[in-house]
């Protein structure tokens, strides 16, 4: 019977999701103006976690359709 039901819930916990998606904005006091926005993901992973991530810059020219 257990051999029946591991695979189950193996499905039913595969469905769980982080959510992902969100940003992080941070705007100057005084103006209201942005000065920095980002995911919430990059934005923990230097703050929170202290990580340093390597630049990942396009070149724009080839990335948008003008």
């Amino acid at each position: 019977m257990t051999l029946l039901l591991t695979p189950f819930a193996f499905a039913i916990d595969g469905a769980v999701s982080g959510g992902g998606g969100r940003s992080v904005v941070c705007r100057n006091k005084e103006s209201g103006h942005i000065e920095r926005a980002e995911l919430l993901d990059i934005f923990e992973a230097q703050v929170i976690f202290n990580l340093e991530l390597a630049p990942n810059l396009p070149d724009l020219d080839k990335e948008v359709l003008w």
